[in-house]
Parts: structure tokens; C-alpha cells; sequence
């Protein structure tokens, strides 16, 4: 448990930090923004890393990604079955997280109603799932080996959970 608890705080870091990126970009693409509003990028990510911490925390994601990669008969620790595992992880992470943003940014900062909602989540979606699995792809193996070289107790069978 402590393991998984600081790969996900490390990884996330990057995760929440490239999905605040990505939604102010996908505004300046969109005219909707002129320049990136560091302010709005700060409480966007306040919001985002915590609750992309309690998703990786309290959401068992990877059962998807296993149950997925049984029903492909992928060998395991293969390139397909990380890749799998990544694409099934990060649709359900970014399913909820795009919704929770774009209620924020939407709904509470921004006090337009259900309509632009909906239209705002349906143009965030797909690049908020293409940079959380771009950015998880690289984040994960990352914060796996700062646990290794950082944390070694945490490793061993008779450390705590």
C-alpha cells in the first residue's frame, strides 16, 4: 500500500501537471483562450493532483487492464500487455478526471451551465487520454525506479503494507 501510494503521488505529479497543460492548450487551439493563464493553471492543478491521487488511490483501475489482458491471452510483463494496462488504466483515470476539470472550469469557475459541459468534455476527452497515457508511459516506469532506489523497504516481503 505505502508503495503504490508514492508511485501514484510521484507519478501524478506529472499526470495532473501535463493534463492542466493539455486543457489550456486545447483552449488557445480553440480561440477560447489568447495565452496560458498560470493562475488558472495553478488551481486546476490543486484540483487535479489530489484527485487524480485518490482515482489511482481508491479506483482499481488495473483490474480492467488484467481482466482486458486475460481475455487477449497477452503474455504478461510483455510490450502489449503494458500497453494494455496503460490504455485501460489511464481511459477510466481520464473519464473521471476530465469530468471533475471541466465541472471546475466549466461549471464552477467559469458558471456556464449542462450544454457547455457536455460540449467541453466531449472536446477534452481525447487529448486528455492521449497525454495521460503519453505522460503515464513514462511517468510509471519513473516512479517505479525512485521506490526501488529511494524506498528499498518498502520492497522487501517484510516490510509493512
Amino acid at each position: 500500500m505505502k508503495r503504490k501510494l508514492i508511485q501514484t503521488l510521484i507519478s501524478n505529479l506529472f499526470t495532473a501537471s501535463a493534463l492542466c497543460l493539455t486543457a489550456q492548450l486545447v483552449l488557445i487551439c480553440t480561440g477560447i483562450l489568447p495565452q496560458l493563464n498560470l493562475p488558472r493553471f495553478g488551481i486546476n492543478f490543486c484540483v487535479a493532483y489530489p484527485t487524480a491521487t485518490l482515482i489511482g488511490m481508491l479506483i482499481p483501475a488495473d483490474l480492467l487492464g488484467i481482466a482486458i489482458h486475460q481475455f487477449l491471452n497477452l503474455p504478461f510483463r510483455s510490450f502489449r500487455f503494458s500497453l494494455v494496462m496503460s490504455l485501460c488504466i489511464n481511459l477510466i483515470v481520464t473519464f473521471l478526471m476530465t469530468a471533475i476539470m471541466t465541472c471546475l472550469n466549466v461549471i464552477i469557475l467559469e458558471g456556464q451551465g449542462l450544454f457547455a459541459f457536455l460540449s467541453s468534455y466531449r472536446g477534452n476527452f481525447l487529448p486528455m487520454y492521449a497525454a495521460s497515457c503519453l505522460v503515464s508511459w513514462f511517468s510509471q516506469p519513473f516512479a517505479q525506479r525512485v521506490v526501488q532506489q529511494k524506498f528499498p523497504a518498502l520492497l522487501t516481503p517484510d516490510s509493512n503494507p
